[in-house]
């Protein structure tokens, strides 16, 4: 789709406003033309030595006032229309990006960089919204005035309005060639500022490890070099358009001597009147150059909205079906990343309702991936994840959303309230609901002591609280969405010992009664999982008990033989920490308020 067609398209139910904004700057435009063709008139006919009566000095004051004032209207409604419109084309688009990326595949998504995002969300946007509201009306105010005077100047002398014509017509090649220069040109330049906003973000969001590594010098250096390739960028883009654009300018403005010399050659009582045609003309029309270099660099925006845009969405289901019962079965499952390498092969897997299932295995051997699939964060490339019986791309989301919920091991909080963050995935839930979650969360008493209690609004990713807090959070989370099944991936391996096996034991109360899979870091927290997979690239290679696989000299037992846990009570089981999980709960409350503030 040409940019031209990627803008209409945006523009979406703001086309009329769009069309009506253009249209009044045309409409503005004109009457600066009448204004001007009376003026000429007048001119013109003073220079041949005509009178001015006292009729002809009333018609000229009132035309002058009429067209003033309409252009006064006609600018207040194009500026209104415009700005209106391009406000609200960028809000749709900017809500609609983020609703889109929030429907493709995770890894796909995750895959550009945020600083990439963060460019288009706002400076490609701003570039777009610019051009609406300004560039676009630019244009048609550059077209009206132009034909009226032309339009004027043929009444009196069609050999003026020819060369007037002509000189546009002669400017059109120069500025279609600064357009086929510059795009490239602009390409490069919009994706070296996304570049340049990723590393800023970057820099940012690991500024704590860039201290204390002590190495400002060397990132100081990185965002130098990237500012320099920009800079570099933006004078290639300028040395390509300028030429060109003189060109153009150069062609419009030789018209004025081509002008005089035809006029002075037809009569010099003509030169002053048609030395305000050559003004009333050729000022728009040059003005109307610099929205050609705007449109070049809007275009290559256009270019990264529409990249973005053609990123397929998870498909839904067009009669979705409700699962009957828990049950999650993998059959067959294969899995790849974005770029095509394989994640999971041949995962043939069983959580029962109300079970317990692990996945243990090294750094990259797909457990991850495997959890993933469970809440849809991505189909699989191969074979069928079911749940009660139906394939969870047969499910609505809606629906799939209440059934699987998951526990990460890095826990995403949104700027908000804490109550607003407990309640992500149920925003409708009322606060006794809030509380009882994050009491259950272990989490209460911390909340109690900020300044706010619930109400304490957080800084970006929960910044006020402890990790072991934000983990809580995301309990609690789980807890009030009360899901059925539950992911639980590796959600204390970035925990110290302590708070691991104080969010362990918050852990068993949230796994209590459900369908639970464990995406193990720690052995010690798989050992009473009703199934232990073991993965090696993608692959399941032993499954059984805790028992079972200790009983053989294969993976998992030379795995367990080397973290040797038996002492270390970090690494017993949530199950291990509490109750049975159907059993009844006990807690604390005294214990329960003094773990919670860590």
């Amino acid at each position: 789709m040409s940019g031209v067609g990627t803008m209409w398209r945006i523009a979406g139910a703001e086309r009329v406003r769009v069309l009506r904004g253009v249209g009044w700057r045309i409409v503005q435009s004109l009457l600066g033309g009448l204004l001007y063709g009376v003026l000429i008139t007048l001119v013109v006919d003073l220079a041949r030595g005509g009178q001015v009566d006292a009729d002809r000095a009333v018609q000229v004051t009132v035309v002058a006032a009429v067209t003033l004032v309409g252009q006064l209207l006609a600018s207040y409604l194009a500026a209104r229309d415009s700005w209106l419109a391009s406000y609200r084309v960028s809000a749709h688009v900017r809500e609609w990006v983020l609703e889109h990326l929030l429907r493709v595949p995770v890894p796909t998504a995750t895959g550009r960089r945020r600083g990439e995002i963060q460019a288009l969300l706002t400076g490609d946007m701003q570039q777009i919204e610019d051009f609406l509201s300004e560039g676009l009306p630019k244009l048609g105010q550059a077209l009206g005035l132009p034909v009226v005077v032309v339009v004027a100047a043929a009444v009196y002398d069609p050999v003026v309005a020819l060369v007037l014509t002509g000189a546009v017509l002669a400017a059109i090649p120069a500025t279609v060639w600064a357009g086929t220069r510059t795009t490239a040109a602009a390409r490069e330049r919009t994706a070296l500022q996304a570049e340049s906003s990723a590393r800023f973000v970057d820099v940012l969001t690991g500024i704590t490890v860039w201290r204390v590594l002590a190495a400002p010098g060397r990132i100081a250096d990185i965002l130098r070099a990237t500012a320099l390739d920009l800079r570099d960028s933006s004078v290639r883009m300028l040395a390509k358009l300028i030429p060109p654009l003189m060109l153009a300018t150069a062609v419009l403005m030789a018209g004025v001597p081509v002008l005089m010399a035809v006029v002075a050659g037809r009569g010099t009582e003509l030169a002053v009147g048609f030395l305000l045609v050559a003004i009333a003309v050729y000022r728009p029309l040059v003005a109307a150059l610099s929205v050609g270099e705007q449109w070049h660099v809007t275009r290559a925006a256009l270019e990264r909205l529409r990249a973005v845009a053609e990123i397929p969405q998870l498909p839904e289901p067009a009669q979705p079906r409700t699962p009957r019962g828990v049950e999650v079965r993998f059959d067959g499952v294969g899995y790849d990343y974005p770029d095509g390498t394989p994640a999971l092969r041949g995962i043939d897997l069983e959580l029962p309702e109300k079970g317990m299932v692990a996945v243990v295995g090294h750094s990259g051997s797909g457990k991850s991936s495997l959890g993933g699939l469970f809440s849809r964060v991505d189909d699989p490339s191969i074979g069928s994840v079911r749940i009660g019986g139906v394939d969870v791309r047969e499910i609505a989301p809606g629906t799939l959303a209440a059934t699987v919920t998951q526990v990460f091991q890095q826990t995403h909080l949104v700027p908000g309230t804490v109550a607003e963050n407990i309640a992500l995935g149920r925003p409708d839930a009322d606060r006794a609901d809030i509380v009882d979650a994050a009491t259950r969360a272990q989490l209460h008493a911390a909340i109690s002591d900020l300044p706010h209690g619930y109400d304490t609004r957080l800084g970006e990713d929960g910044a006020g609280l402890s990790g072991g807090q934000r983990q809580r959070v995301a309990i609690a989370r789980a807890l009030l969405v009360d899901a059925p099944v539950v992911v639980l991936d590796e959600p204390t391996s970035a925990l110290d010992t302590r708070t691991e096996s104080e969010v362990s034991e918050v852990i068993a109360e949230l796994a209590r009664g459900r369908s639970v899979l464990l995406i193990a870091h720690r052995l010690g927290t798989v050992t009473r999982a009703d199934e232990i997979v073991v993965l090696e690239q993608g692959r399941v290679i032993e499954r059984g008990t805790h028992a079972q696989l200790l009983s053989t000299d294969g993976r998992y037992r030379r795995m367990w033989d080397r973290v040797e846990p038996a002492g270390d009570p970090a690494q017993r089981s949530p199950a291990q920490k509490s109750p049975a999980r159907n059993g009844p709960r006990a807690r604390s409350p005294a214990g329960t308020d003094e773990r919670s503030r860590r």
